[in-house]
């Protein structure tokens, strides 16, 4: 039994999370994530973090924007902290991402 992270995307744009482990060739990455434009996506929320912990190597997990990289980044602890990430772009291409913390009530999103 696992919990389930929702990750919403609430643009018109396509977002992708890339998984880069650190200190890994260039080319090398991970799990992706494709979000296409106002879709939402299940996700086990301890993944990334159980990756890193038997692999012994910690991974950032970098955001994609219609094919361009942010400066936003997410960690595989922001998966384990938050139940539900938001991606937003606004009209300048600015992102915003926003995490909701789990309630009492949540324990429904164990699957």
């Amino acid at each position: 039994m696992y919990r389930m992270d929702m990750l919403c995307n609430q643009s018109s744009a396509t977002i992708e999370l890339v998984e880069i482990p650190h200190l890994a060739p260039p080319g090398r990455h991970g799990r992706r994530i494709l979000l296409q434009p106002r879709s939402h996506r299940v996700f086990p929320a301890a993944e990334f973090y159980t990756r890193n912990r038997y692999s012994g190597r910690p991974s950032t997990i970098l955001v994609y924007v219609d094919g361009r990289k942010v400066p936003q980044a997410l960690t595989p602890q922001q998966f384990m902290r938050y139940v539900k990430i938001t991606f937003d772009v606004d009209r300048e291409g600015r992102v915003t991402i926003t995490g909701v913390e789990p309630k009492l009530t949540d324990l429904c999103r164990f699957w």
